[in-house]
């Protein structure tokens, strides 16, 4: 290629790095861009941006109510452990069938600053709201109604399937042992609070964060934070980190592989950020521990914890995001008999990863510690569906032409010794990859790899 074309190249590329950049910080800032916009729709925005700190439209939402909660909490005449919901307009709330009879309730309307307590009765469990209890919120132009509970929130059951929009659950502070756990709207599932946008509470412990939320402030945290959920995209991720960033040092927190994490990241630092600074831990169930996060998932970087000892025989790192590197081993089982060497590293989703899996080296051992398959399974080969693989993650080689055979430094010398009775690819989709060795180290990955490891290799 010549320096002009090459020169071309780079332009377009921080064009477009700062087009990204513009967009996501005019998102931010309450002015909503995308990144395949150019940069002469996108520069105009910028005089949309609002005097000094731009508002999101949740805090703009919430200045639509102009009202104190916290003062709401506090004067409701009912018992302690005191939570706040508001609704939406309706006619009636019918509450969980388990909703404790003795817990209390009332009505605090916003038009008189009155309260109405109303009585629960065990057969219906309903609360039926009168005519003039709504208020309209300025923002949005919609009618809400505000109940405040109070209770002994021993399950998060209670509040299932409620069409609440925003809790407020600070005056549980003496409750315990887990404070308003049970009662903020964070440790319940995603499809019980649909509608929840914003959540002011006094402590975090597991929590699930839903595609709906927008907000979440706290005042201290439980001395574990567990991810139990999480879904949506960067909004939904950028809470995430504002724990992490919030919590102490010391205070652990963790997030597991599961299926109910599923978050589509367009920030790009942000998706970093996520995937290597919160613990991520395999997901475990019986004698089995994998990854198991949707591949739609994605990143630019994600990191493997060593410490896991993973096992499965569907494979058990075939739930990992889609990324461009790949950070830290992977440790798979030694103990167990069943299922060995099916790691499933065999996802077409996996298109723009530049490095190679590497598994952990254990003490005195020659190669990383993935096992020889037990018998033929697709879950034990290798597919390389990326056409950006770089071949310094693949093999090295010294001055003189000869192999890296550190297990530490390469995949091929990372890769496992084979017996030779269960046979176990190796495959590139990009045929053309093999073009970044020259014929003489072509030769030496395929004796090493095929003659001396026995595994079959296909890139031609």
């Amino acid at each position: 290629m010549s320096i002009l074309h090459d020169q071309t190249l780079h332009e377009l590329s921080v064009t477009q790095t700062l087009t990204n950049n513009l967009a996501n910080n005019l998102t931010t800032k309450g002015v909503p861009s995308t990144t395949d916009e150019g940069l002469d729709t996108l520069v105009p925005k910028v005089l949309q941006i609002e005097s000094g700190a731009a508002k999101t439209p949740y805090e703009k939402w919430q200045e639509g109510f102009g009202v104190n909660w916290d003062n709401v909490v506090a004067n409701a005449p009912i018992g302690s452990y005191k939570v706040l919901h508001l609704y939406q307009k309706r006619n009636f709330l019918k509450l969980a069938s388990n909703f404790p009879i003795t817990a209390e309730c009332c009505v605090w309307n916003k038009n008189t600053n009155t309260y109405r307590v109303v009585e629960l009765f065990y057969e219906t469990k309903t609360i039926i709201f009168e005519e003039g209890e709504s208020f309209v919120n300025s923002h949005d132009g919609s009618e809400y109604l505000c109940v405040v509970y109070s209770g002994s929130w021993v399950s998060p059951s209670y509040f299932y399937k409620l069409p609440v929009v925003y809790v407020n659950s600070r005056d549980c502070s003496t409750l315990h042992p887990y404070k308003d756990h049970n009662a903020n709207g964070l440790y319940v599932p995603s499809e019980n609070v649909p509608l929840l946008r914003g959540v002011d509470c006094y402590s975090l412990y597991r929590i699930y964060i839903h595609p709906s939320l927008e907000h979440l402030s706290f005042l201290t945290l439980y001395a574990v934070i567990q991810i139990d959920g999480a879904r949506g995209g960067d909004v939904q991720g950028r809470i995430l980190m504002n724990i992490y960033d919030a919590k102490p040092k010391t205070t652990p927190m963790s997030i597991t592989a599961r299926t109910t994490i599923v978050i589509n990241f367009s920030n790009l630092d942000l998706a970093d950020d996520f995937y290597t600074k919160i613990s991520v831990h395999p997901f475990s169930y019986g004698s089995n521990t994998y990854y198991n996060f949707p591949t739609t998932n994605n990143a630019r970087r994600f990191k493997f914890d060593s410490s896991f000892y993973l096992r499965y025989a569907s494979g058990y790192v075939g739930g990992i995001p889609s990324a461009e590197i790949l950070e830290g081993t992977i440790t798979e089982n030694q103990e167990y008999t069943a299922g060995v060497g099916c790691h499933g590293f065999n996802k077409s989703d996996w298109t723009v990863l530049r490095n190679f899996p590497m598994w952990t080296v254990l003490d005195g051992a020659y190669t990383g510690c993935l096992r020889p398959a037990a018998s033929a399974s697709s879950y034990a080969n290798f597919i390389f569906y990326s056409n950006q693989l770089e071949g310094k993650y693949f093999a090295k080689f010294d001055a003189n032409g000869n192999i890296d055979l550190d297990p530490t430094n390469t995949f091929v010398a990372n890769l496992p010794f084979l017996p030779g009775n269960v046979a176990q690819k190796i495959t590139f989709d990009d045929k053309t990859f093999v073009n970044q060795f020259t014929p003489a180290e072509q030769d030496a990955i395929e004796d090493l790899v095929v003659n001396q490891k026995k595994w079959i290799l296909e890139w031609k």
